[in-house]
């Protein structure tokens, strides 16, 4: 997703928040979103940072993300990150964010609970008499908060409120949403014996207006889990959050949270406590063992460097309907030819999907290309397709289609008659003239990407594949290189590996950034000042700080 970056020392910093970090990237409508391993509590980052928690909640809110996806669009496009972040950082769309904090309550604790104790009511809302601590709502409520700005408290506010905020109809998509959503994760903590008492959600918007889940989800930092074999209500039920942290600053650490001194560097059994909190709620929630993300290396990102100037070869797929086919765009671009008084002509649609890796070539690359066409790219039943090797300075070539069984597990349309390869007539055709006759080939339109090479259906290993029977195959030539090897270095050429070298020397300088910012991201480590402009999904870490 991110192509050649490697570290994120080569991405200008747009935000810097109290745990994450916004980063730009080539693409205008996406940001890369980094969790560090701080830890904030009243309102401040505290010195001392929990090991993996970033990776930790990144991980998780990835996970709850798969599980709701079907309630509302989430802003998640890729875990493909720059090495030095990889296991803590998201691709995510860049919304409009909604500067409104969508709470969620089940049960009365935190916040609510002290306004409840005062006036009987959470977010202005009442409800019944004689409420115990962390007692279950009759109901969950939605209780929205407008942000405040970086060490302010959010305020608490009515649906009133947030209808003059946002309008009336979006106010009432964010309640509905933030309780569906909270139905749903609070359904599937309970599966794991765990009670979701309290989470916060936040939402932006796409251009068209659509709303996106965004941030983070579910996760320690922005709900309030405890565990449903210890609750008691009337008492204080231990969460699986930093709630253990806020708890020692407040009784045990001797520090005034109203004062201005910074609170204290965490204890080593405070910070062990409080990460084993955050794995158990990862554990149980996900059924699965969280592996902390290795460390890069400065072989590793070197590595990743050099990819980027890794010759690739480059296969086009160009997929056809069948002769007596004529699919429904091309029958409309052949009515109107007709409506415009053009008689006789016929056009047929077809499809074009460009191909690179960085596997030496060779049968058995061949034999995958066309294994995958044929079961994701092309409905043989209808349609035929081609497969074209492309390389700098020589003639496309197609390769003829091997006839190997169809790899295990893999549910393939119907292939041409085996032994026969593909004709090139099957690559996009002209527009077929009154006598019948083939004009030239109008270009077929470029799909790049259009279609996931290696989705939920992987390419097999060459190992499960038959011998590979090369007869209408030309003999392949030798690898391909950015230059042909009889071709003389013009003015161009050189120009353009100038350029090159260029660009290495370039990516070899981000290497040397990246191996100097490694220990960069704990929470003492200085950041660099955030470019100016809005902070795209930047948000609060937990409705209180």
């Amino acid at each position: 997703m991110l192509g050649p970056v490697i570290s994120t020392a080569s991405l200008p910093l747009i935000h810097a928040g109290k745990v994450r970090r916004l980063y730009a990237l080539d693409d205008p409508n996406q940001v890369l979103i980094v969790a560090t391993d701080a830890i904030s509590a009243f309102d401040q980052v505290l010195e001392t940072p929990i090991p993996d928690k970033g990776a930790i909640l990144t991980q998780l809110s990835v996970w709850w993300s798969e599980q709701l996806r079907d309630i509302v669009p989430n802003h998640l496009i890729s875990t493909d990150v720059p090495v030095d972040v990889q296991g803590r950082a998201i691709v995510a769309e860049r919304l409009e964010m909604i500067p409104v904090e969508c709470v969620a309550r089940g049960y009365i604790t935190g916040s609510g609970w002290a306004e409840y104790q005062v006036n009987g009511t959470i977010a202005g809302m009442p409800l019944p008499p004689g409420l115990q601590h962390a007692d279950r709502l009759p109901e969950p409520i939605f209780t929205p908060a407008r942000k405040a700005p970086m060490g302010e408290h959010d305020e608490n506010i009515d649906f009133a409120t947030l209808v003059g905020m946002v309008g009336a109809d979006i106010a009432e998509q964010l309640r509905d949403l933030t309780l569906h959503l909270f139905a749903r994760g609070a359904r599937l903590a309970a599966e794991r014996g765990i009670i979701l008492a309290d989470t916060k959600f936040e939402f932006g918007r796409r251009p068209d207006g659509t709303i996106v889940l965004a941030d983070e989800v579910l996760t320690p930092d922005s709900s309030r889990f405890w565990d449903a074999a210890q609750w008691t209500p009337g008492s204080q039920i231990p969460s699986f959050d930093k709630q253990y942290v806020r708890d020692w600053l407040a009784y045990d650490s001797g520090w005034d949270k109203n004062s201005d001194t910074p609170a204290p560097a965490l204890p080593r059994v405070v910070v062990q406590a409080t990460r084993d909190r955050y794995l158990e709620a990862y554990s149980r929630l996900t059924s699965r063992q969280f592996t902390p993300p290795k460390a890069p290396t400065a072989a590793s990102l070197l590595h990743e460097a050099a990819s980027k100037y890794q010759v690739k070869s480059r296969y086009v797929v160009d997929v056809m309907p069948k002769p007596e086919i004529l699919d429904p765009q091309g029958k409309a671009v052949t009515s109107a030819i007709a409506r415009m008084g053009y008689e006789g002509y016929s056009v047929r649609q077809g499809k074009r999907f460009e191909i690179e890796t960085a596997k030496p070539e060779g049968p058995e690359v061949e034999a995958e290309i066309h294994a995958f066409a044929e079961a994701l790219l092309a409905n043989t039943v209808i349609e035929n397709f081609a497969v074209t090797a492309e390389r700098p300075g020589e003639k496309p070539r197609v390769l003829a289609a091997p006839a190997p069984a169809p790899a295990p597990g893999v549910t393939l349309g119907a292939a041409p008659a085996a032994g026969v390869p593909v004709s090139p007539a099957a690559a996009p055709a002209g527009i077929a003239g009154p006598a019948g006759a083939v004009g030239p080939a109008a270009p077929a339109p470029s799909v790049t990407g259009a279609a996931p090479v290696a989705p939920a259906v992987p390419p097999e290993p060459a190992a499960d594949l038959p011998p590979f029977q090369p007869a209408a195959v030309q003999a392949a030539p030798a690898p391909a290189s950015a230059f042909p090897a009889t071709a003389a270095l013009d003015g161009s050429a050189l120009s353009s590996l100038s350029s090159e070298l260029a660009n290495a020397l370039q990516a070899l300088q981000a290497t040397a950034q990246a191996v100097a910012h490694l220990s960069g991201d704990s929470a003492d480590a200085p950041l660099p000042a955030p470019d100016a402009g809005p902070a795209p999904s930047v948000t609060a870490d937990t409705q209180e700080g």
